[in-house]
């Protein structure tokens, strides 16, 4: 799993993933569009701060992607850090990325 990943999964848990798979249909029917599904909005900072209110230690994870990855239980290794920075250049440089 990518190191923004396990991040997402530290601030806002795992999703549980089914276990069995969906029966298969014995007709095949024509494909349905999806009616598209509406997001819903999350104050990812307030979050955090909630996160940094309960764990008591004085930590600027603001600025300090160390100091984030300990708030959220993650080992804040230099490899670790090192992976998210390389991610998060290729993020900020790639021309594919949403402006």
């Amino acid at each position: 799993m990518s190191i923004f990943g396990k991040i997402k999964d530290a601030i806002f848990g795992k999703k549980a993933v089914a276990a069995t798979p969906a029966p298969e249909a014995a007709v095949v029917a024509a494909p349905v569009e999806a009616a598209p599904v509406a997001i819903s909005e999350v104050d990812v900072i307030a979050h955090l701060e909630e996160i940094d209110a309960n764990d008591g230690r004085k930590l600027n994870w603001r600025t300090s992607i160390v100091d984030l990855m300990k708030m959220l239980g993650m080992e804040s290794s230099l490899q670790n850090a090192r992976i998210w920075r390389w991610n998060w250049a290729i993020q900020a440089n790639s021309k594919a990325a949403p402006k």
